[in-house]
């Protein structure tokens, strides 16, 4: 009876072993692959990639959100996973693409259809809900990847993630911000700085089903420009069928919002009133009270994604003249962009950073 019992203990180590094991094993890949990717990059992206890869990367796996006061906390958002993904077609990588992509469907996919926005890496407890913003962006990745290396698991993958946008994600001919998986209910808004009107366009050329939605984004978004010009709303609510703005105005929003514009010339009003805070005051504040910067607070994924505009804008003069503000966010080469002083880093931030840091090679 008591060998029985010893075997009976033993197999079920072994199983949360094996188990552990091949949590792990997600982790070592990703890790490996990220330090097999340094070899071949700039020094700038070697250097952070190495940050990345030491400091934001978990044993399962995960990306953590942030670092706060040199501790990593509990959250790993599909945000960052979304980025990366991003970042690994532009450099060609299959490997490390489809290391992020298993990780996004062991953690991240719901059974019913959509994709979790953050878990809690540590209990691996998902967020029950979705973030438009987020989807969109695993499913342009998806495509794009399809695109790049003919393979056809990413267009099935794509078009189950397409269909989980369709079903939770849009009401009518909209798409709205989020579904709340607890309480079964869709937002009633949506974010102009969800609407990548670029990414849109490839999806709707591949997936004809997110034609209509792709229109009624591109309607929401130009006829936002004349609402509080230079600057946009924050978003467009379908109880009121009107445009919502809220101060202080969140600049990383507003660039966010502008750099999904697919046409330049619409925001050319907000390029000019960077182009004037640059000129003036030698920065770009985090908030706005109208034309007035407040808090002389600054952000590194702002300025990384500012000098991506300026990229799309056919700019590459004020696009140079960005990257000095994001390379004042570093601090040694075993640190990453941020307050590296009080060591204060968020993932976003750091792939936003290696995105245009690619973009800008070219």
């Amino acid at each position: 009876m008591r060998n029985l019992f010893l075997i009976l203990l033993f197999t079920i180590v072994l199983i949360i072993i094996i188990f552990q094991i091949k949590d792990y094993y997600y982790g070592f890949k990703l890790k490996n692959e990220l330090k097999a990717l340094e070899r071949s990059v700039s020094y700038k992206e070697r250097e952070l990639l190495s940050f990345i890869r030491r400091d934001l990367i978990d044993n399962r796996g995960f990306i953590i959100s942030k670092i706060e006061n040199g501790k990593p906390l509990e959250y790993s958002l599909l945000e960052s996973y979304g980025e990366l993904m991003e970042y690994a077609l532009l450099r060609g990588d299959k490997n490390l693409f489809d290391i992020l992509l298993s990780i996004v469907n062991k953690y991240f996919y719901n059974k019913e259809g959509y994709l979790y926005w953050r878990i809690n890496r540590l209990n691996l407890k998902p967020d029950n809900s979705t973030a438009l913003i987020d989807s969109l962006r695993i499913l342009y990745a998806l495509l794009y990847a399809y695109d790049t290396f003919k393979d056809k698991k990413y267009m099935e993958m794509g078009e189950k993630v397409a269909d989980g946008i369709l079903k939770f994600n849009s009401s009518g001919e909209f798409f709205v911000d989020y579904y709340d998986g607890n309480m079964k209910e869709k937002a009633n808004k949506i974010s102009l700085f969800y609407l990548d009107l670029r990414k849109l366009k490839k999806i709707a050329e591949i997936l004809p089903s997110f034609n209509k939605y792709h229109i009624t984004s591109k309607k929401i978004l130009e006829n936002s420009v004349s609402i509080n010009n230079p600057f946009f709303p924050k978003e467009f609510e379908f109880f009121t069928f009107s445009y919502k703005t809220y101060y202080p105005l969140n600049m990383l929003e507003q660039v966010i919002t502008a750099i999904n514009f697919d046409d330049t010339n619409k925001i050319k009003d907000f390029l000019e009133f960077v182009k004037n805070e640059i000129n003036n005051y030698n920065k770009l504040n985090i908030f706005y009270m109208g034309y007035k910067g407040m808090n002389d607070q600054e952000n590194v994924g702002l300025y990384a994604i500012l000098a991506r505009l300026f990229i799309f804008d056919d700019n590459k003069l004020w696009a140079k003249k960005i990257l000095p503000f994001v390379e004042k966010f570093k601090g040694d080469k075993h640190s990453g962009y941020g307050d590296f002083l009080g060591k204060n880093f968020y993932a976003f931030d750091q792939i936003e950073v290696l995105l245009t840091l690619t973009y800008m090679e070219d």
